[in-house]
């Protein structure tokens, strides 16, 4: 049995949530947060939808375009893939270095 692809399965759960539409407001940031914490169960990179893809994202939801949405997904969690290993290249530290200098203070 084939698993189903994990962005197309957050996009499904997407739209399913947001036609619910439980809560009087903030539907939508819960539904982001939702697929984001599904995927980093998954392994994968949160979403983070800029303001430039929200119009897109909105169409996806409104004509229920489960692939296009699943497409979405995929390449905005890519980009905080890039990001996030942009931050931690630029914040490495050398741990040997910290710990020499922890044990030059504690002498």
């Amino acid at each position: 049995m084939a698993l189903e692809d994990p962005y197309l399965k957050e996009a499904k759960f997407h739209i399913q949530f947001l036609l619910i539409h439980p809560f009087e407001d903030g539907n939508g940031r819960c539904a982001r947060l939702l697929t984001s914490y599904h995927l980093c169960q998954e392994n994968l990179p949160p979403i983070i939808i800029t303001p430039d893809q929200k119009k897109e994202y909105c169409s996806y939801i409104e004509n229920r375009d489960e692939i296009a949405l699943a497409n979405l997904f995929k390449e905005s969690s890519k980009n905080e893939q890039k990001i996030m290993m942009e931050i931690y290249h630029t914040c490495k530290i050398d741990y040997s270095k910290l710990e020499k200098n922890i044990q030059k203070k504690k002498s």
